[in-house]
């Protein structure tokens, strides 16, 4: 139960994505990671100061995490590219899009993203 509202107060009651729902989200059982994280403080004077921002996983770590080498990855894709633009199977120009593209995705939060 919340104590009694006084009228000429304003009110707020905040929700945020703490406890059991963010540790299930950033558990490493789904390979997402962790999530992004905001510290923030409030006060009388500007509302709110963001203390500290805590990036969330890359695509990277969460393989790391279960002994996959993303570099690796990268090697033996390139690898396998170069035998197909080797039998016409791909043109150079998909396969440096497609190399390009994985380790952007690599490098990328494992949320969603731009």
């Amino acid at each position: 139960p919340l104590h009694k509202i006084k009228v000429d107060e304003q009110y707020y009651i905040g929700f945020f994505l703490i406890g059991a729902y963010q540790e299930i989200l950033g558990d490493m059982h789904n390979l997402f990671g962790d999530t992004n994280a905001v510290h923030i403080t409030f006060n009388k004077k500007t509302n709110y100061k963001i203390d500290t921002v805590i990036s969330g996983d890359a695509t990277w770590e969460s393989l790391k995490y279960v002994q996959y080498d993303s570099q690796e990855i990268l090697k033996r894709v390139r690898n396998n590219l170069e035998k197909d633009v080797s039998l016409q199977k791909v043109s150079i120009e998909e396969s440096s899009h497609f190399l390009e593209l994985l380790d952007k995705t690599l490098q990328s939060y494992t949320y969603l993203g731009e």
